[in-house]
């Protein structure tokens, strides 16, 4: 005998749900099996039953930075890092809002306009920009921002990735 099983796999979302949007941007899962989904109206957390949207507002400067996310990356401590078209974002769960890294006079960010994140193997965050790269540097109470070869100053950085050489 021949038996077939349908199966449906995927949950359909209405055009109400805050994940219709027409463009997503990029897809992350967090160590807590959260879906991040960045698109041109904020970001979205799903947890397999409902989302959360996180938004840009300009009375909260604890809030993302822009709507416009670009890039999303967990890092090997599993924190979120969300790159827009305003600045860098860090994702703190404890108080669900997110830590602002804006270039300023402390903080060279050769462009706020972040185009795409990478965590290398020794754990710093390589910033693609449309003015080049940084490198974020973690220690103690502090972070460090570094550019990276003044010859890709001026070059829009779309994507990273890293070799084993």
């Amino acid at each position: 005998p021949s038996y077939s099983y349908s199966f449906d796999i995927f949950k359909r979302f209405s055009n109400e749900n805050p994940l219709s949007y027409k463009a997503t941007n990029v897809i992350v899962q967090d160590v807590d099996g959260y879906m991040w989904f960045g698109s041109q109206e904020g970001l979205h957390r799903y947890d397999g039953y409902e989302v959360i949207t996180y938004h840009h507002d300009a009375q909260t400067s604890n809030s993302l930075s822009s709507d416009v996310i670009s890039s999303l990356i967990v890092d090997t401590k599993g924190r979120l890092w969300v790159g827009t078209r305003e600045s860098l974002n860090l994702f703190n769960p404890a108080t669900n809002d997110f830590k602002r890294f804006v270039k300023s006079k402390d903080f060279p960010l050769l462009s706020n306009n972040i185009n795409t994140l990478l965590e290398s193997k020794d754990g710093r965050i390589w910033i693609g920009t449309d003015n080049g790269i940084n490198v974020l540097t973690e220690e103690p109470n502090n972070w460090y921002l570094t550019a990276v070869n003044k010859e890709l100053s001026g070059l829009t950085i779309l994507s990273l990735t890293q070799t084993s050489h």
